[in-house]
């Protein structure tokens, strides 16, 4: 299975400036920030041959995301854009062949795309610069549709994204190429604790046992959050 990761961002040029004009971040498998890019609802850049171009420009793209938020009844939303990240595992896209599988990477994602979010505005990279050098594609949406309607939050929960994502690769994954599909994850052997780990409810109940002990000790929240840490437990402030 691939990792897949979702964001809110704050602003969608910040973002598409990361993604398509951030110089390389690691050498390891190319010198190229984008192996292969294309984008819906949005106009893109092309090389001589007519071909959607790996360099583009993210001021060019992010004017084209702002007139669309201006369609919104609230252009001034707090994000602006959502990002998917979609790291495909090694025995999924091995890089020996950069051209060929980021291309194939590329359909893959475009067509997860077209299907889930087609009414969307997006702009898709296929990347392999990263840390470990690993083939991975990077969906930058606009919250708002060409509409001028929101694009609905609850789109973008996690385990449908992933369970849509899988479902794409055990339909298309071979067709594209050439190779039977095989879920990296059930793949993994069995681990040797799996008996002894903690179910998520188990964990949740004992996470409230723990917050409601601790909250009968203290009377200020430095306190509360000084006897959580010290229980293994942190919070992250949003």
């Amino acid at each position: 299975m691939s990792i897949l990761q979702t964001h809110s961002c704050h602003s969608s040029y910040n973002r598409l400036k990361y993604v398509f004009n951030e110089p390389v971040h690691s050498y390891q498998k190319t010198d190229k920030r984008v192996l292969a890019a294309t984008g819906f609802n949005i106009k893109m850049l092309h090389d001589n041959d007519g071909r959607i171009s790996v360099t583009q420009n993210g001021a060019y793209l992010e004017r084209q995301f702002r007139t669309v938020l201006k369609r919104a009844h609230n252009p001034k939303r707090r994000y602006q854009a959502q990002t998917i990240i979609i790291s495909f595992d090694p025995s999924e896209f091995d890089t020996s062949d950069l051209k060929t599988q980021s291309q194939q990477a590329l359909q893959l994602v475009q067509h997860y795309v077209r299907k889930h979010f087609a009414d969307c505005q997006s702009a898709i990279a296929i990347q392999s610069d990263g840390e470990g050098g690993k083939l991975h594609a990077h969906v930058v949406m606009n919250t708002i549709r060409p509409s001028g309607k929101t694009v609905a939050t609850n789109r973008f929960n996690i385990q449908k994204l992933r369970k849509d994502f899988d479902e794409e690769m055990q339909t298309n994954y071979q067709k594209v190429t050439g190779r039977q599909w095989t879920n990296p994850i059930h793949n993994q052997s069995n681990r040797q604790d799996i008996h002894n780990l903690t179910t998520k409810s188990e964990w949740q109940q004992q996470l409230k046992e723990l917050i409601n002990q601790i909250k009968v000790k203290v009377d200020n929240i430095a306190d509360f959050l000084k006897q959580l840490e010290q229980h293994g437990v942190t919070v992250t402030k949003r």
